[in-house]
């Protein structure tokens, strides 16, 4: 969990989009895991992973079919978290459908992703989801996004971000003149350099409610 996961999480938590019984996707890592904060907090919390761990409850493959799934999780639940897991899953459309099958109607599902971050092995690395991939996930699986949490993690809503003139994405971290330096020799050199653009460090959150 990064420090923005965890702003996230707390103001999710202060709008009551956390309640009740609660399940955290890849619990494994114990530094990252949000349960100890959760606990502090007196949430009702559980964890899945693909392997055994401190925090761990329910060892299975998300990727499995939901008649397997169903037998190995007796529960369903009020909040889901995944957080910094989705990238790591060869299917995230089915992670993402079990998920929805796992959460009680009126129920919340937070996401957090990476869309521009260094290739990390858990034990692979297969995908950075857009924001569209998310907005067709809650259309075609009866979800209801909330707007105000569907953010570029540090940098505010997504929405800030859209719109004539502007590239989908937050502004560069760079000092203003570095920034204007490097436009004008991209210009003068007819170039194309993303490192100008974007922040090098860039991750989704999203909290949808199940409707």
């Amino acid at each position: 969990m990064t420090e923005n996961d965890k702003y996230y999480l707390q103001n999710a938590i202060s709008e009551g989009f956390v309640s009740g019984k609660c399940l955290e996707i890849g619990s494994a890592v114990e530094w990252s895991s949000i349960i100890p904060l959760m606990k502090s907090q007196s949430f009702e919390i559980y964890g899945l992973d693909i392997c055994k761990g401190k925090y761990v409850d329910f060892i299975i493959d998300l990727e499995s079919r939901y008649e397997i799934i169903k037998n190995t999780i007796d529960k369903t639940f009020d909040t889901i978290i995944c957080f910094n897991t989705l990238e790591h899953v060869f299917n995230p459309v089915q992670v993402l459908e079990n998920l929805a099958n796992l959460l009680n109607n009126n129920g919340t599902l937070l996401i957090s992703t990476p869309i521009m971050w260094p290739i990390h092995g858990y034990p692979s690395d297969f995908h950075r989801p857009l924001p569209n991939f998310y907005e067709e996930f809650a259309k075609r699986y009866n979800f209801e996004i909330i707007s105000d949490y569907f953010q570029y993690l540090g940098f505010g809503p997504i929405s800030n971000y859209r719109g004539e003139g502007k590239t989908g994405f937050p502004p560069p971290h760079h000092n203003g003149l570095k920034f204007l330096k490097g436009k004008l020799i991209h210009k003068i050199f007819n170039t194309f350099g993303r490192e100008f653009l974007y922040p090098n460090h860039l991750a989704i959150g999203i909290t949808l409610r199940k409707v």
